[in-house]
């Protein structure tokens, strides 16, 4: 997959962004590699999800404090229910990279 869209880069709208990109996802693939060689599936796998669980736990009750800063209105729900990145930093670049 990393080949495919190494060779692809080539073809693309902006083709050092692509490649950059793919390298990213060569240097985090290694990487799973590495650990899981060293470290085992099993503890590599809870090391990962124990380290998301700790970047996202801290940041639960900030929007439930004040749901009006981080909310959004939707066209289905007039209460501002929906926790959306645009209020707190744009976020159109971020989603395209991704």
């Amino acid at each position: 997959m990393i080949l495919a869209l190494g060779v692809s880069a080539w073809v693309s709208d902006a083709p050092l962004l692509t490649a950059f990109k793919v390298y990213q996802i060569l240097v985090v693939q290694l990487l799973v590699w590495i650990f899981t060689e060293r470290f085992g599936a099993w503890t590599s796998l809870k090391t990962m999800l124990w380290g998301m669980r700790s970047c996202v736990l801290p940041s639960q009750p900030v929007p439930s404090s004040s749901p009006t800063k981080y909310g959004s209105l939707t066209e289905l729900d007039p209460e501002p229910s929906r926790l959306v990145g645009e209020l707190i930093a744009q976020t159109g670049v971020v989603a395209v990279l991704q």
